[in-house]
């Protein structure tokens, strides 16, 4: 059975240029002990191209940890600023289903006050219970969130002294039908009726009913 291949992580990529840098770099010492040491016009040269060879692929070397470590560094800023959105994304949808739950118990609790007390008391009855949900609802979101309604009814009617939890303190009242349009003038009643005006014996509009009844 083969060993497994190693991966290629960051850091492995980053020991192996790390690595091959160090072996240019032993090229390019030992190209200059041959330059020192050349006898003649063609050693130099020789090791003149091999000084050049391991100089430029040093440097290719170099260059390519410098782009490896800019592209980990915008991963990095790129994975941060995700990271960010996130967060802020949780934050404000946490914030909005607070802020639900928050106007839902004091519009349910507002109608019970109304209910239960008289109009002079009832208002800074209200507003007691109203600061006391808003400091329970933003000292601790998680544990207000967390909290059923049912359960979040309960506590502040026993609290106040409110009755027990009505789904529905205040039932809407029936609509009213829609008013019948107002006409301007008369309106007679349809011919026919009995409480029509009956022509007058002799008058010309009440012969054809003459003629038709003989």
């Amino acid at each position: 059975m083969q060993p497994a291949q190693p991966t290629l992580t960051p850091e492995r990529i980053d020991a192996m240029l790390a690595a091959v840098a160090e072996v240019c770099m032993e090229g390019v010492t030992e190209a200059q002990v041959w330059i020192k040491a050349a006898e003649d016009v063609e050693a130099f040269e020789r090791a003149s191209r091999a000084l050049q060879t391991h100089c430029r692929n040093l440097r290719q070397t170099i260059a390519m940890k410098q782009r490896f470590d800019r592209e980990q560094a915008a991963l990095k800023a790129g994975a941060s600023r995700a990271a960010e959105a996130e967060r802020k994304e949780i934050a404000k949808a946490r914030k909005s289903a607070v802020s639900g739950l928050y106007w839902r118990a004091r519009t349910h609790l507002g109608e019970m006050v109304w209910n239960e007390y008289e109009e002079n008391h009832a208002e800074e009855i209200f507003n007691d219970l109203d600061q006391c949900l808003s400091e329970l609802s933003t000292e601790d979101p998680d544990a207000f969130l967390a909290t059923p309604f049912e359960d979040l009814i309960d506590r502040f009617s026993e609290e106040f002294g409110l009755g027990p939890f009505n789904p529905d303190p205040k039932p809407p009242p029936e609509p009213e039908p829609p008013p019948r349009p107002r006409q301007k003038g008369y309106d007679p009643p349809p011919p026919g009726s009995r409480y029509a005006k009956q022509p007058a014996p002799g008058s010309p509009s009440a012969e054809p009913a003459l003629r038709s009844s003989a």
